[in-house]
């Protein structure tokens, strides 16, 4: 079984764990809301312009799909969750790997958390140091397009690496064309342009997923800034600009 047909189960079997009407840590979406945006961009290709997307008319209609699964009998959506796209969908090419764990390994990971960490009571699922490797992998590629308006420069570094000397224990340095090639041997060194420094970012892989994609940013909980175990290093200017850019796609 691949990565992200393991991580697929996972939020499935968590999914039912909670109920339809759990919380999630994304305001306003419970389980099957959820539940219906992970089957939705499976089975409809004529909703993925409007994910995500600023475009009224396209953003709208994807919610108008989305809630029509939504009020589909649970049981029938989650066995949607949990099998994938059916052979006559155009998305069936997700499937095929690498495609798939490059498309959906992420996103099933941090959706499972999204429920996971919304229920302290719950344990989070375990994550082996293979699946670290393919979650850090899919991350250092993701970063450049969630860091792509980033006022500073970023490097994010796992501290839970089996190999810490090693160089991929590091993501490049984000937004990198911004920066003097100096600062490479200098993390914590000032730009000559004052609004761009450089910031690393330090946790465990999934710790830092959930930080890149902003969930310690305005989600559904308390404290959201607690709900991520991340450190950062560099000057008060560059984290106070760091901290003001809003993570996420």
């Amino acid at each position: 079984m691949t990565f992200t047909a393991n991580a697929r189960l996972q939020l499935a079997y968590v999914m039912r764990q909670v109920g339809p009407t759990g919380v999630t840590l994304l305001p306003d979406w419970n389980v099957c809301d959820l539940a219906a945006h992970v089957v939705v961009r499976e089975r409809r290709v004529d909703v993925l312009p409007g994910l995500g997307g600023v475009y009224g008319p396209l953003v709208r209609h994807s919610e108008a799909v989305r809630q029509r699964y939504r009020r589909l009998p649970w049981e029938q959506l989650l066995r949607m969750v949990e099998q994938g796209p059916p052979r006559w969908a155009p998305q069936r090419w997700m499937h095929v790997e690498p495609i798939n764990t490059a498309l959906n390994l992420l996103e099933f990971t941090i959706h499972t958390q999204d429920m996971v960490r919304a229920h302290p009571h719950l344990p989070s699922p375990v994550i082996t140091e293979e699946t670290a490797h393919a979650l850090w992998k899919q991350l250092r590629l993701a970063c450049h397009l969630l860091y792509r308006s980033c006022p500073v420069g970023v490097r994010l570094v796992r501290t839970d690496s089996a190999h810490p000397t090693s160089r991929t224990r590091d993501s490049t340095v984000i937004n990198a064309k911004k920066l003097p090639a100096n600062l490479y041997q200098r993390p914590h060194a000032m730009n000559h342009l004052p609004e761009l420094p450089l910031v690393s970012v330090r946790g465990q892989v999934l710790e830092l997923v959930l930080h890149a994609f902003g969930r310690d940013q305005g989600s559904n909980h308390p404290h959201p800034s607690q709900l991520v175990q991340v450190s950062y290093d560099g000057s008060p200017e560059a984290l106070s600009a760091y901290r003001s850019y809003r993570r996420g796609v």
